[in-house]
Parts: structure tokens; sequence; C-alpha cells
């Protein structure tokens, strides 16, 4: 087993159920998803860095989990290239049989897409190389780097808010709104979570906790 028992999520939603609350809105949700997730990560936290549980067999299982998380990462991203990619090469006639559809106005790729996508390589590369100087036992080089990737990524976030505010069509406009949209969202919102997590294990690297092997 990764970790023992927990029962934070089953506790969390036995008290909304003993009080009678419901989940129509995200008020509670989002609290409650904090809330265990917090919790969750400090136990794996303990067993892992005080308790010493992460043995070899674990490490292999968490290398497992996490290979096969990428893999449903990439089937739902395909799905939906698949979908703008079937649209745009086949266009209907109700769309005008024209990529993008009559009426719409594309975001310029020079601008806000282009310097993204420089801030996303740049992010790897600074990434990569934080972990070099981890592996070498340069904590502090490591943080130094690790902390431009927080600035990259905050970038990133902040150009992307721009472009949907910039934005002349919406995802209600067919099927070209909706596939950019939920592509341009979807990893959005994988930033995000991905910065939140840079910054939680910026937290721990400065706690020095993390090794040169396991970390």
């Amino acid at each position: 087993m990764i970790m023992g028992a927990n029962l934070w999520g089953i506790a969390a939603m036995f008290i909304c159920w003993v009080n009678q609350i419901s989940f129509d809105n995200l008020y509670w949700g989002i609290p409650l998803l904090v809330f265990t997730t917090y919790n969750w990560v400090r136990d794996i936290i303990n067993e892992a860095t005080f308790q010493g549980f992460h043995t070899e067999k674990v490490q292999s299982g968490l290398t497992l989990c996490f290979i096969l998380f990428l893999i449903s990462e990439l089937m739902l991203f395909f799905s939906f290239f698949w979908a703008f990619f079937h649209s745009a090469l086949s266009s209907s006639v109700e769309i005008g049989c024209c990529w993008p559809p009559v009426g719409l106005e594309c975001l310029d790729w020079s601008k806000v897409p282009l310097h993204n996508t420089a801030l996303l390589v740049a992010s790897s590369a600074s990434i990569t190389l934080s972990h070099h100087y981890l592996q070498s036992g340069d904590i502090w080089l490591s943080v130094v780097t690790y902390v431009g990737t927080l600035g990259l990524s905050v970038m990133f976030i902040k150009n992307q808010y721009e472009e949907y505010a910039w934005s002349s069509f919406s995802i209600s406009d067919g099927v070209y709104g909706s596939c950019f949209f939920m592509l341009t969202g979807l990893h959005g919102m994988h930033v995000i979570g991905g910065t939140c997590g840079l910054l939680f294990c910026l937290v721990r690297m400065m706690l020095l906790q993390f090794s040169t092997e396991h970390h």
C-alpha cells in the first residue's frame, strides 16, 4: 500500500450527509476537495519523509501510477484534438464548409499563443535544470531555477486570462469555440494545478525534505 487507511474523504462526505448539505454548487465541493487533498498529502509526507514507508516497491508502484495517469491524460487530450481536426479537415455545411467558421475572427497566433508556447518551453527547460541541480546536491541553484519556473507559470496563466478576455468568440460559438475553449481551458487548468504543486514542492525543498535520490 502507498499509505495506511485514510478516512479524510469518507469523513468529509459523512459530515455533509448527516447535515444534509447539498452539492448543487461549488461552494462546498471546492473547500472539501482542498481539505481532503491537504490531509491526504500531509499523511503521505509523514509516511514518506519521517516514517520511511516509501520502500522500493512502493516507489515502483508510484511510478506505475504516474505512467497510467499520463496515459489517461494523453487519451483525454487526444479525444478533443480528434474533435478539432475532424471538424477542421471536413467542415460541414452548417459552418459554411470552411474553417474557422464564417463570422469568427481567430486569435493571432504570433501574439499570445506564440508567447505562451515560448513560456512553456522555457519552463520545461528551467524545471529540468532545477531537477539536475537537486540531483547534484546544489539546493540553492535548484531553488532559484525552481522559483523561475513558478514565475513562468504565473505569466502563462496571466496571458491565458487576457487571451480569454480579449477573444471575440466564446465557448457557445459552435464547434470552433467549444474545441478552442475546451482544449485551452483544460490545459490552463493543468497549468494552474501544476503551479500549486510546484509551490508546494518548493516549500518542501526549502525545508530540506528532498534528497538527491528521493524527491
